[in-house]
Order: structure tokens, then sequence, then C-alpha cells
């Protein structure tokens, strides 16, 4: 299920954490469906930790905690961290949305 997002501030700053609860990073870009500008497809992360970078996800595998009322994604730490990183915090590069969605394409075996 993709989320309604009525507006990036919504979730711009929000941490987001693995299936496991542990931190990821903090989202930094919604790209939202050419379709529908509310209903967003993609969260760009910026990883914690000192070499810093950004991660997309994909949204229609993010739900809200409501333990802890973080952003949760339904994959393992290890799939974002091994995604293609971004060289800037967005997806708008055809190259990089390409790498993106061919990464989680793969990878679709391992999601639970």
């Amino acid at each position: 299920m993709l989320l309604a997002v009525h507006g990036e501030s919504q979730v711009l700053g929000l941490p987001i954490a693995d299936q496991d609860g542990r931190s990821l990073g903090r989202i930094v870009t919604v790209d939202c469906s050419p379709q529908d500008p509310y209903t967003a497809t993609w969260f760009v992360l910026r990883l914690n930790g000192l070499r810093r970078r950004w991660r997309a996800v994909p949204a229609q595998l993010a739900g809200w905690s409501v333990t802890d009322g973080t952003l949760r994604v339904r994959l393992r730490r290890q799939i974002v961290l091994t995604s293609p990183a971004l060289s800037c915090p967005s997806l708008a590069a055809a190259d990089s949305r390409t790498a993106v969605k061919n990464f989680y394409a793969q990878v679709a075996f391992s999601l639970p």
C-alpha cells in the first residue's frame, strides 16, 4: 500500500528504521508518483554515521510504527546499506532511478 503524503513537510526529517526497529537515518526527500503528486513512491534517506550517504527505499514497504511513532520500512538494514548510493538527495537523475529500481527488483525475493 502506498502512503499518501500531503506535502513533503509531513515526513521530511522523520527518522526511519529497518524492520527490526534499528535506525537507518532520516527522510530528506519524498519522490511522488507522476500520476498522483500526493502518493509517495520513494523515500530518500540520509544515512546515520560519519560517512553519510543517501539511499532510496520504496515507500510501499514503509509504514508507521504505533509503538514508537517512527516510520519503518519492511527491509533488513543490510539491504538498504547495499542499495545504490545516490550522488545527491534525489532520484531526479534517470540513471540513479534506474539503478535503484533494478536493485530492489533483484532483491524482491528476500523481502519479508
